[in-house]
Formats: C-alpha cells, sequence, structure tokens
C-alpha cells in the first residue's frame, strides 16, 4: 500500500491492490472518514486544515493493516 503524494494540497493517492477500507484520522485520534476502495483510489483533501493525518488502509482479503502519516499543507 501506498500513500501519495505526502505533503499533499488537494488529493491523496491510495495504491492498493485489493478491496481495502480506508480509514482517515486527525493526529488526535478522531476518525474523520472512512470508506472502501477497489484498488488504486483518489481522495480529495483539499477542505482539510493544514496539519498532520493517519490513513490507515485494511486488506479486506488478507486483513493486513497499514497505517500511513501524511501532511496537508
Amino acid at each position: 500500500v501506498r500513500v501519495y503524494p505526502n505533503p499533499a494540497t488537494d488529493f491523496i493517492n491510495i495504491a492498493a491492490s485489493n478491496i481495502s477500507v480506508v480509514s482517515l484520522f486527525d493526529i488526535s485520534g478522531k476518525e474523520i472518514n472512512s470508506f472502501t476502495i477497489d484498488g488504486d483510489s483518489r481522495y480529495n483533501v483539499s477542505e482539510l486544515k493544514s496539519d498532520n493525518y493517519f490513513v490507515r488502509v485494511r486488506d479486506l482479503k488478507s486483513q493486513a493493516i497499514t497505517t500511513s502519516r501524511i501532511i496537508i499543507k
């Protein structure tokens, strides 16, 4: 799983090989959004305030979880 670009301003790209659940958290751990993707996806972050965030991707096939820290400018 890859989450890019980092830092981001308008969109983040999420590269995943299977159907996955993506969750976005603020720095305090509050979940901002959660959605399902099937392979590669793009998520609009333009309305988020400049800060650090965490993106958790859970592969529904293998149940593997990947967490990435991203910076929104």
